[in-house]
């Protein structure tokens, strides 16, 4: 999916972040409509790189537009996966927002057919020694 078509240029004043809508008040978590926007967009960006498991559709009902833990929980795993040098997980500052939008996310590797059954043959001679051994 491209990316949406909107500026990526850091949308906040120096020191405030995106964050929880209960944060103090630098963080800025979808209390007023514009915010809500750029969280929607965050939301979203997390969908397509995957770190929201279970939710496919960046469109979906879950890029609400409202930080809260879930969204805390999916940037934490975007930082993890993509920052690791990050201090703050589960904000998004402009260092964060940047690689967030830098790229498409990269596709799953997928093992081919010959590799999923070399796997299966493994598993089996695994299976059959054990049983072989009484256990």
């Amino acid at each position: 999916m491209p990316l949406p078509t909107f500026s990526t240029r850091w949308p906040l004043p120096r020191g405030h972040y995106f964050g929880l809508i209960t944060g103090p008040a630098a963080s800025r978590g979808g209390f007023t409509q514009d915010e809500r926007v750029w969280v929607r967009k965050i939301q979203s960006q997390l969908i397509r790189k995957g770190y929201v498991p279970g939710v496919t559709d960046p469109d979906s009902g879950w890029a609400d537009g409202v930080f809260e833990k879930p969204t805390a929980d999916a940037v934490a795993r975007f930082q993890r996966a993509e920052m690791p040098g990050t201090k703050l997980f589960g904000q998004v500052w402009a260092d964060d927002f940047a690689q967030l939008f830098a790229s498409p996310p990269a596709p799953t590797p997928r093992r081919d057919r010959a590799e999923e059954e070399q796997g299966d043959i493994r598993i089996r001679g695994l299976q059959e020694r054990r049983d072989s051994a009484g256990r």
